[in-house]
């Protein structure tokens, strides 16, 4: 009886072990803002015409804002391919957005301006354990390398990798940052204007078990 018991034991975890991978979400189709909310932080502005799409490039024109997914996500790997269509200036990919929308939403920001992309940002009083003791409503952990980032016009790649507490950043293949004991657990995940244009493509979550 203890043999077949072991059996079964080790059945269960070979099972287990070639159970498949989670499969990787494009949240962005390549067509249009489908699953995505656009802000923008200037009643005057319409996002419509800030916030567009042609030739499967997501294009941001530099007001204040953002867009944001529909959905809220916890563990993920996320990929995203960015670049400056003109001058270098200032964007950021946020994680773990929090309601309401505002201008700095609370959540934590890949910062991606120009010279400093990998630096990670808690806006409206998010908080890494590296962080908790700053009382500011922006804090900044700058990144751990030299700038990785490409010449205007060539594209860039960022994976952020949210894991429970944990959130670590590459940048063109280089770990720029790693953060422990974040304040959020989970929400939407947002690609800033804030500048001027910058370009976005290729935005893929794989969700981490």
């Amino acid at each position: 009886m203890k043999t077949i018991t072991k059996l079964i034991a080790c059945a269960a975890i070979t099972l287990g072990s070639c159970a498949p991978k989670p499969a990787a979400i494009e949240l962005f189709n390549g067509r249009d803002l489908t699953g995505w909310v656009g802000y923008l932080a200037a009643d005057s502005l319409d996002t419509a015409k800030e916030f567009t799409v042609a030739d499967g490039v997501i294009r941001l024109s530099g007001p204040l804002g953002y867009i944001r997914t529909e959905a809220t996500y916890s563990d993920y790997k996320l990929e995203v391919e960015w670049r400056w269509p003109g001058e270098p200036t200032n964007s950021g990919i946020f994680q773990r957005i929090q309601l309401p929308d505002q201008g700095l939403p609370q959540c934590f920001e890949c910062q991606l301006r120009a010279g400093s992309a990998g630096d990670i940002v808690g806006l409206a009083g998010a908080k890494t354990a590296e962080t908790a003791d700053n009382p500011a409503q922006i804090v900044v952990m700058p990144k751990l390398a030299e700038s990785s980032e490409l010449p205007a016009g060539q594209w860039n790649r960022a994976e952020i990798v949210c894991r429970g507490a944990e959130i670590t950043i590459t940048i063109n293949d280089v770990v720029q940052n790693h953060a422990t004991g974040t304040s959020l657990a989970n929400g939407h995940i947002g690609l800033q204007s804030e500048g001027g244009p910058v370009e976005f493509r290729n935005v893929r979550l794989t969700p981490l078990q």
